[in-house]
């Protein structure tokens, strides 16, 4: 056809799949698909192939474009298409998930607008709000129970303190809970626990609450 209108093609010109129409009056490109080789060429045809792995792959490379550059409205336009229209297959969906867990907190919420627009995403970042509510949960539990020992410690050395030495000072209440480390407050714990004096203990809590070198072991 184009031949008996006296124009001709320029094949793999100007990238393998794509063929320029010449004498055209206005620019004319034919793409083949199946040709294409150069996914940065691909990814503008994302929604029309027809092998499964050349649309994965241009699907991916459509979604990562527009998340690096989502104020390109070309790419954007793209994008809302193939998701408007449940182009995008959940294999490409849970790559680009996995690619946005690398992602810094701010840029994260470009990937959540993004899931919001197609159902498959919103399933997804369903599953991802619940395994980040599990891990707060998780780090929750492990600070309680960090902070209960350290409790624990605190409450043991002012006790010994109240039943050895009938004191209870305010300012070693209050400096014993600034020691966030529970290794040091152990080794407070037994020295303390050895002293001879009220006086002796309270040199070696001072050591530590003041900033001093921790006790001897």
């Amino acid at each position: 056809m184009l031949r008996e209108r006296g124009l001709s093609i320029r094949e793999n010109h100007p990238a393998p799949g794509i063929h320029a129409v010449m004498e055209a009056y206005f620019p004319v490109q034919l793409v083949v698909l199946d040709e294409l080789e150069d996914p940065y060429n691909s990814y503008m045809f994302a929604a029309f192939f027809t092998r499964q792995d050349k649309r994965v792959r241009a699907n991916y490379l459509l979604l990562k474009k527009h998340l690096d550059d989502p104020a390109n409205k070309n790419l954007e336009q793209l994008v809302d298409f193939v998701l408007r229209n449940e182009l995008v297959e959940a294999q490409v969906m849970e790559e680009v998930w996995n690619m946005a867990q690398q992602m810094p907190v701010a840029d994260r919420q470009k990937w959540i607008e993004l899931l919001n627009r197609h159902p498959f995403g919103q399933e997804i970042k369903r599953r991802w709000t619940e395994e980040a509510v599990q891990q707060g949960l998780q780090q929750g539990l492990q600070q309680g129970l960090q902070q209960g020992k350290l409790e624990e410690a605190r409450t043991a050395i002012l006790e010994f303190l109240e039943t050895r030495f009938n004191a209870r000072p305010a300012e070693v209440v209050g400096g014993l809970a600034q020691v966030q480390d529970l290794e040091l407050l152990k080794r407070l714990r037994r020295e303390v626990f050895r002293a001879d004096a009220l006086e002796q203990a309270l040199g070696i809590i001072r050591q530590v609450v003041c900033g001093s070198a921790a006790p001897p072991l």
